[in-house]
């Protein structure tokens, strides 16, 4: 550190500096956690804790590096990088200033790279930015401040949900002015000044294809709104072991909607949220490790294929992975045979993919149409490989007697289209990544969403 207030970091191999932290108050003492993943400095009467990703970056090169002797007889998933794990470990010096922006808490994107992009920072605002006038709009700002915690769009891009912490939500219908200078008009239609009691914490919002029904997924209670006067339509009690469901526009019929739980695919309806139809769920788990449950649905654009990103806690600390799953029994034929037979309900279970991608993708990111899964490497390189389904089965498979796992069928080749800088991105900023059906690939940095198109875009 420096009289100026500022803290460099180097290597100490090579005494290269990789991370700068720029500021003006004076420090009076510094140290790094045991871990050596933080470092805390004293300024004045106030102690800060800095996480710097470069920090965590090397802690888990250092990882890879004791696992790569045990890794040493699989065979390489990189065509180019046979010889990766015996070059030396380098990032690019990095630079980061206190007074950042407040990170992004939701964002929500539309499906393709023209339609607007909304997104909720820490200081309680909320934005839209117009992706064709390349402008951002703050529309509104949340009494004291607080942080929101979800937003939804409709299919038209004409309204915009948002939840609070205390459980209420705000409807706003949302008009962008293409005038001289563009300009963004909203108006609040519903609003909640507080949860109702009996529905709890909000986890997610849902506009159905009409956008005139919101599903309002809360800790207590799931309830189906009608719009805009917020009449309660119907209501579902959460049952306490699935209070991590995660809800899904069905893919092939527009008047149902599906319930995803660590055990179950539950079919719906739109008009009652009356249950239709309900299939067993089975995801893989580690030997020894608890079960895994589902963080989130990622973007899939390819209505073969969907794609979950699973978290299983290990000492503590939550690690991410994904499934792929096939959508040949939500098919609404395939449905309707399955309510009406008497068998137990067929067992889904995730398509078998390669332990090499699963052990090369860091970070799973969303599908494009032509069925290329897209994700994050270990050094942040946005890459991609193809990814089919295996043909349907002309069988069900009961929960009592599954047969063989449906294995996909993965490209030999992964290609890398460009990567991120690494102190672009935090480990929540990751997890916050979005793709686009055209290949427009979203990630927030710093306060602010960075819209990046490389060569993922294709003709389909």
């Amino acid at each position: 550190m420096d009289v100026g207030g500022s803290i460099r970091i180097y290597d100490f191999a090579s005494m290269s500096l990789i991370y700068k932290l720029t500021s003006e108050d004076r420090i009076n003492q510094i140290c790094f956690s045991p871990d050596n993943i933080r470092f805390y400095d004293l300024r004045g009467s106030y102690c800060n804790i800095w996480e710097p990703n470069c920090l965590i970056r090397l802690a888990d090169a250092a990882s890879e590096q004791q696992s790569s002797d045990a890794d040493s007889g699989e065979d390489s998933f990189w065509s180019d990088t046979e010889d990766s794990h015996s070059t030396s470990i380098s990032f690019p010096v990095s630079e980061g200033h206190v007074d950042s922006k407040p990170a992004i808490t939701a964002f929500e994107p539309g499906r393709k790279s023209h339609e607007p992009i909304a997104h909720a920072n820490e200081d309680g605002s909320i934005n839209i930015y117009d992706t064709l006038g390349k402008k951002k709009h703050e529309i509104g700002k949340t009494m004291f401040k607080m942080t929101v915690e979800h937003l939804a769009w409709n299919s038209k891009h004409d309204r915009l949900a948002y939840s609070l912490p205390n459980g209420a939500i705000t409807v706003l219908s949302v008009t962008l002015d293409a005038g001289a200078q563009t300009s963004v008009l909203t108006n609040k239609i519903y609003s909640e000044k507080r949860s109702p009691t009996d529905r709890g914490r909000t986890s997610q919002l849902l506009f159905d294809p009409t956008g005139t029904r919101l599903l309002v997924y809360g800790s207590k209670q799931c309830q189906l709104l009608s719009m805009p006067d917020g009449a309660v339509l119907a209501e579902r009690s959460v049952v306490e072991d699935a209070g991590s469901a995660k809800w899904l526009q069905h893919p092939f019929d527009s008047d149902r909607l599906l319930c995803f739980t660590e055990q179950t695919i539950a079919v719906l309806t739109w008009q009652n949220l009356k249950q239709e139809t309900i299939l067993s769920l089975d995801l893989p788990k580690a030997d020894g490790a608890l079960a895994p449950t589902i963080d989130a649905i990622l973007d899939s654009h390819d209505q073969r294929l969907l794609l979950l990103r699973t978290v299983t806690m290990h000492l503590n600390r939550p690690q991410y992975g994904f499934a792929v799953l096939s959508t040949d029994y939500l098919r609404p034929s395939t449905t309707a045979n399955i309510s009406a037979s008497p068998d137990p309900p067929p067992t889904i279970r995730p398509l078998v993919l390669p332990r090499s991608l699963v052990s090369a993708a860091a970070h799973a990111v969303g599908i494009l149409p032509d069925g290329r899964l897209v994700f994050l490497d270990r050094r942040l390189w946005v890459c991609s490989t193809a990814i089919l389904a295996p043909p349907p089965p002309s069988f069900i498979q009961a929960a009592a007697g599954p047969r063989k796992l449906p294995e996909a069928v993965v490209g030999q080749e992964v290609a890398r289209h460009f990567f991120l800088p690494h102190d672009w991105v935090t480990a929540q900023g990751l997890r916050l990544c979005r793709l686009l059906r055209d290949g427009g690939f979203l990630c927030p940095s710093k306060g602010e969403v960075a819209v990046m198109k490389g060569d993922l875009v294709r003709d389909w």
